[in-house]
Parts: C-alpha cells; structure tokens; sequence
C-alpha cells in the first residue's frame, strides 16, 4: 500500500540501441563474452532488487527530470523501515527508511554499492553549522563510479566519443536517458 510498481516502457525509444541490464547469468549481452578484464570492486552476493517506489520518491526523481522509464531501468527502489537499510549500511540505522540507488559495475553489471537517500536523515556539525547528511554509504566504502543503464547496457566508455561527468546519481541519469554517455 503507498507504492508505485513502475512499468519499463518501450526500450526502442532511446536514441541508441540498449540491451537489457543482464540478459544472462553471465553478464554478456549477445551471448559473446564480455569485455576483458577482472572487475574493480566486488559484486554484492544476492542482491534482489525490487522496482517498487514510495511516491514521495517517485516525486523526488520526477522532480529531477527523470522519466518513469529510467527510474525503472535504475534500479532505484524504496525501503519504508529501518532494519533493511541498516542490513545495506552495515551500522546500526533507526531513523526509518530511505530510498536506495544501486551502483552497478561497469563490466559486471552486478551491483557493487547501495547509497541510501534517508526520508529522515541524521544531522552533523560542520564548519559550525547543523547539515542534514542527504545521502548515507556503508562505513569503509569507497568511492564507486556511478554508470546509468544505458551507458552500461551499450558498453560505450570506450573513449570514442565524449564522456560527461557529474557530481551525483540523479545528474548521471537525466543525461543517460537523453542519450549521453555519462559517469
């Protein structure tokens, strides 16, 4: 009750040809191996992500200029209590639920980081001033490249064209869906 099942739409609407997120168990997107190369971060095992938003959350990306149909190919997805968001940051979490942006591995496709955008996020002391922490990471995580599904769905980083780069996951997803490729 309170969510939105997003539909993916019609993928043949894109500029480009994409190919969808994992077509097989392996990762390739036309059943020829994937590129070479040992992935740079570690998949997270079992990661099952359900596409289901919160509309307050469907509202937030709406707002950023995202469609239905990228919000749905993210990944993105709503948790409404604290104890799943506590599993994905590893620390003890009770401030209730969030909305989570899963960060897929370029060559992989596996998801490698969750980041958590808090409906009721914990505040911090900075430079004298109380600052709401607008999006929360596992503890002793690294810094994960951020890839929109296109981009990764056409594997296209290969230094032929331009690369865009952007400051955060919503940024990355408007120019994704507009055709750029984009980290």
């Amino acid at each position: 009750p309170g969510r939105v099942k997003l539909a993916t739409g019609d993928p043949q609407n894109r500029s480009r040809r994409r190919r969808t997120m994992i077509d097989d168990e392996n990762g390739s997107h036309d059943g020829s191996t994937k590129r070479s190369g040992a992935p740079h971060v570690r998949a997270i095992e079992g990661d099952a992500v359900p596409i289901t938003l919160a509309p307050k959350h469907v509202a937030d990306l709406e707002s950023s200029g995202l469609s239905a149909e990228t919000i749905a190919q993210s990944g993105i997805y709503s948790e409404s209590k604290s104890a799943p968001i506590a599993d994905i940051l590893g620390w003890s979490w009770r401030n209730g639920g969030g909305m989570v942006l899963p960060f897929f591995d370029y060559d992989s496709r596996k998801v490698v980081l969750r980041r958590v955008k808090p409906d009721r996020p914990r505040h911090r002391t900075k430079g004298g001033k109380r600052k709401p922490v607008k999006y929360e990471q596992p503890q002793g995580t690294h810094a994960v490249p951020y890839f929109g599904p296109g981009t990764i769905r056409d594997q296209s980083l290969s230094g032929a064209g331009i690369i865009l780069w952007t400051e955060g996951e919503k940024e990355t997803l408007v120019l994704d869906q507009t055709g750029y490729d984009a980290v």
